[in-house]
């Protein structure tokens, strides 16, 4: 969701000692949050890929992050973000 990727920046941040990240990809094509611990159980929910690129865009100008990407996407599915 929108308001986690840039908490989830803020967090890396802070846990890295940095200003900024050169680097930040969206590594899968769905998006979810693991509960349950110690089960470890994961909830998956839909999020359209451009409200959390449009997120990380946001990020780049606010210099938080320097590039964006994205990472084990297919074809068609960077096709649907252009």
């Amino acid at each position: 969701k929108k308001e986690d990727v840039k908490r989830s920046c803020q967090e890396s941040l802070e846990k890295l000692g940095v200003d900024y990240l050169d680097l930040l990809l969206i590594h899968w094509p769905w998006s979810g949050n693991i509960t349950d611990f110690p089960g470890r159980k994961l909830e998956l929910e839909y999020v359209p890929l451009s409200e959390t690129w449009a997120a990380m865009e946001e990020l780049v100008e606010t210099g938080l992050v320097r590039s964006i990407g994205l990472s084990n996407y297919n074809v068609q599915l960077i096709l649907d973000l252009v």
